[in-house]
């Protein structure tokens, strides 16, 4: 079937390593990695997919020195722990999802500081997802289908639609 047949995280190939000797030993990293700080890093990491930026922060909160930094994200980027096209990948069809619209999506990977080439690649990338148009039309047909057709429930689509971050001369053209 489709792709968005599938639960999100069926959809992509590219998982999160796991923590395994042979994906944590071998490539010399190890020496110049502050054990402590890559610890910390791992802790905050596994739970769930974090940004590289997200990361940064979490390590420099944590007062360690920009050299202790720099060595832990090479080495979670190295081995795959860090990737922020596979967290914007996710982002993205977990937000479609939720009807959420590709502008508020788009701000809020931003936000989280995925760059900008990343999230268009993202978005590239989960193309197949429906359009724009389709994702507000669907909300609206849910909301009036629940609420019946009325001046009430065309409010309620308009407001629901611009909550969703849908852009203003699309939510007047379905209402």
């Amino acid at each position: 079937g489709r792709m968005r047949d599938k639960p999100v995280k069926e959809r992509f190939i590219k998982e999160k390593p796991s923590l395994s000797r042979e994906n944590t030993a071998g490539d010399g990293l190890e020496g110049k990695i502050d054990k402590e700080a890559l610890s910390a890093a791992m802790h905050y990491i596994t739970p769930k997919d974090r940004t590289t930026s997200e990361v940064r922060a979490f390590l420099s909160k944590k007062e360690y020195s920009p050299h202790e930094i720099d060595g832990v994200m090479e080495y979670l980027l190295t081995k795959g722990f860090l990737n922020d096209l596979r967290y914007a990948e996710y982002y993205i069809a977990e937000a479609f999802e939720k009807g959420k619209s590709r502008g508020k999506t788009e701000a809020e990977l931003l936000e989280k500081g995925i760059r900008d080439s990343d999230v268009q690649l993202a978005f590239e990338l989960s193309s197949d997802l429906s359009s724009e148009e389709e994702k507000a039309m669907q909300e609206a047909e849910a909301i009036i289908q629940r609420e019946g057709p009325s001046s009430k429930s065309l409010r309620k689509v308009s407001s629901r639609l611009g909550y969703l971050g849908f852009e203003g001369e699309l939510i007047y053209e379905i209402v």
